[in-house]
């Protein structure tokens, strides 16, 4: 009897872990709370987020002015419009003019902004009918915080077609402590530390840009602190073509920018559903995040087969691979050594 008072106590404990104890809502902002993390998304960004397995503040909003490259995100941020007649992207994000719609959800919340703006000043193009809503959900299995952002443009058709579509979302993740270790699966994998490996100039008042399944060769991102770490990933069961990731560097903070580039023909986007992505924090080192994102891999993915399993003898026997190269006699002697 005391072994099993001792499972159920095991699954209430890990249970608690992964509901969400609390959630706030004041105005555009959400604050979700669990055992594992508080996390504050304002607006269309994640301003803060608390890993309260080690009691780490990992971001936080920083008074004085946006760095440039905040500025330089913020012209992505929010709902990407592309236009057939001039090619050109445009980002609508919530204005002053924007009516906001907030509610708790069983999981979490979702705000709606009906009504989003391109451009300031006398430049600026309000569009009344389009939406825009974010929902944050606690996945009560993993304890995973679950972001969705949706985008309905209501872009009325002339003669049937439209001349411009909904081209993609784009929400980010900011504040971040400057300090963070940040890695990446990127061209085999690469990390960045300010006072490690990273220069100054580094991603600093600009943007490093990435594509998934390109050079972004799994569609995560980690932060590693002194005692934990922090995962943010794609949640695309159907492997979507399409993630974009940026990163930028200015006053003491990393910002990142995570976006759904839609492959459909633009004329027929009107709206983006299921752009899902996943945030969670652990204890330990950058690998506790990357275990999270395997095993997500494994469940979504059970057809993956992975390399080692599938890899023909003869490769195993391979020690070095010479690209545009071509080796001399005294070079060709020495790689036959290895």
């Amino acid at each position: 009897m005391k072994r099993y008072t001792q499972i159920i106590g095991c699954l209430l404990f890990f249970a608690g872990l992964c509901r969400a104890d609390n959630v706030t809502i004041n105005g555009k902002q959400v604050t979700i709370t669990t055992a594992r993390y508080a996390v504050v998304m304002d607006g269309l960004a994640i301003t803060r987020v608390e890993n309260k397995l080690t009691g780490e503040v990992y971001a936080q909003p920083k008074d004085g002015e946006a760095s440039k490259s905040m500025s330089a995100l913020d012209t992505c941020y929010g709902a990407v419009i592309e236009s057939m007649r001039t090619g050109g992207k445009m980002n609508y994000m919530p204005c002053e003019r924007t009516t906001v719609a907030a509610e708790k959800t069983a999981t979490g919340a979702k705000v709606t902004y009906t009504g989003l703006q391109y451009g300031k000043g006398d430049k600026a193009d309000f569009d009344p009918k389009m939406v825009m809503s974010v929902e944050l959900a606690v996945d009560g299995a993993t304890g995973d915080l679950v972001i969705t952002p949706a985008i309905k443009g209501n872009i009325e058709q002339v003669n049937g077609v439209r001349d411009r579509g909904v081209a993609m979302s784009d929400i980010q993740l900011r504040n971040l402590d400057e300090n963070l270790r940040v890695i990446l699966p990127v061209n085999d994998g690469i990390s960045f530390k300010v006072k490690d490996n990273v220069g100054d100039d580094f991603a600093r008042d600009n943007v490093f840009w990435q594509s998934w399944p390109m050079g972004w060769e799994a569609a995560l991102f980690i932060a590693e602190s002194p005692k934990g770490c922090l995962g943010f990933w794609a949640d695309d069961p159907k492997l979507r073509y399409g993630r974009n990731f940026g990163l930028g560097r200015g006053n003491g903070q990393w910002h990142a920018a995570f976006q759904f580039e839609t492959t459909d023909m633009i004329y027929r986007c009107d709206e983006m559903t299921g752009a899902s992505w996943r945030l969670n924090v652990f204890a330990g080192y950058w690998v506790k995040a990357a275990e999270r994102y395997r095993n997500y891999m494994r469940q979504v993915w059970p057809d993956l087969i992975p390399l080692a399993e599938n890899t023909p003898a003869w490769a195993d026997k391979v020690r070095i691979v010479l690209g545009n190269y071509i080796p001399g006699i005294k070079d060709g002697e020495q790689f036959a050594n290895i």
